[in-house]
């Protein structure tokens, strides 16, 4: 199994983010996240700013060192188990319906 398949199998259970970061002093920022054993994958700039992805948990953890970089961080997509199953809320009687009735048939 390749890096790759393992870290997108890992972020569909833990929720990545994908960041965009305006303003500021990025570079301190992104120096901020490495000390504090933040991770950032795949940084990309463009000229509306630069993305990266990150593991959602450690959004709220980067909020505070954004803010002392100066930075802004908005996130620009949302994936993940997480979020799925925070969009699905209303639909939670259809899915137990479906495992239900593939628990009657076994």
């Amino acid at each position: 199994m390749n890096k790759k398949a393992a870290m997108d199998r890992r972020d569909r259970w833990k929720g990545r983010l994908t960041v965009r970061v305006m303003g500021g002093s990025p570079e301190r920022f992104f120096n901020l996240c490495s000390f504090h054993g933040i991770f950032l994958e795949y940084l990309e700039q463009k000229e509306n700013g630069i993305f990266f992805f990150m593991e959602a948990k450690e959004f709220f953890r980067a909020g505070r060192l954004a803010k002392k970089a100066g930075v802004k961080l908005c996130i620009t997509e949302k994936r993940g188990l997480p979020f799925w199953l925070r969009r699905s809320r209303k639909r939670i009687a259809f899915y137990a319906g479906i495992l239900l009735c593939l628990g009657l048939l076994y």
